[in-house]
C-alpha cells in the first residue's frame, strides 16, 4: 500500500475534528487484482509503473458495480495521510473508526461530504527538527517517512526521537472509477 503523508492543514476539515489535507486527487490507470462491492473495496495489481494499490472506493463513484477483475481501469482517487499523531504510551485521542470530510467542489459541482476510514499504525521517531517542525518516521518494515505536522498539532513538542508513536491513517479512497 501506498501512503501519502502531509501536513495537517486545515483545507478539508472533519465534522468537529482536526483539519485533513488530502492534497490534491491523483489519477492512476491499472488492473483490477480483486474487487469487493459490499465492502465497497477495490485492490489494483501492481504493475511496471505502480505498486499495488487498495482502495476504499466512495458511493459517489458511479460504475463501481459494473467493475471486475481483470478489467483495466482509470482511478481518481485521495492518497493515505496521516491524520493525527500520539505517543503510544499517551490515551487514544479519537477513538473513531471514520471521519467526514467535506470535498471541495469545481466549476461543475458542489462540495460534498465523503467518509474516510482510519486505521491505526505503530511507527517510531527517527529524526525531528522542532524549528521546521519536520521529523523522520519509521514503519515496521524498515520503511522511512517524512512528515511535517500542522500548527494546530500540540503533542508535536512532546515527542522525542526514539518514541513509539501511533498514526491515525486514512486509507485511500476512490472518488471515480471508470473502465477503459
Amino acid at each position: 500500500m501506498v501512503f501519502l503523508f502531509c501536513a495537517i492543514t486545515p483545507l478539508v476539515r472533519a465534522e468537529d475534528g482536526p483539519g485533513v489535507d488530502l492534497g490534491p486527487a491523483a489519477n492512476i490507470t491499472g488492473t483490477v487484482d480483486a474487487v469487493d462491492y459490499t465492502a465497497r473495496t477495490l485492490r489494483l495489481a501492481e504493475s511496471e509503473e505502480n505498486s499495488a494499490l487498495a482502495l476504499s472506493v466512495d458511493k459517489s463513484a458511479v460504475n463501481f458495480e459494473r467493475v471486475k477483475a481483470n478489467d483495466k481501469v482509470a482511478v481518481v482517487y485521495y492518497d493515505s495521510v496521516i491524520v493525527s499523531l500520539r505517543r503510544a504510551v499517551d490515551p487514544m485521542v479519537n477513538p473513531g473508526r471514520t471521519i467526514e470530510v467535506s470535498l471541495p467542489g469545481d466549476d461543475t459541482e458542489e462540495s460534498r461530504t465523503v467518509e474516510l476510514h482510519i486505521k491505526e499504525v505503530p511507527l517510531q521517531v527517527i529524526v525531528i527538527n522542532y524549528a521546521t517542525r519536520a521529523m523522520t518516521l519509521q514503519n515496521a518494515r524498515g520503511k522511512t517517512i517524512a512528515f511535517t505536522p500542522g500548527s494546530e498539532m500540540m503533542t508535536f513538542y512532546r515527542i522525542r526521537v526514539g518514541d513509539e508513536i501511533i498514526a491515525q491513517i486514512t486509507e485511500p479512497l476512490a472518488i471515480s472509477v471508470e473502465k477503459i
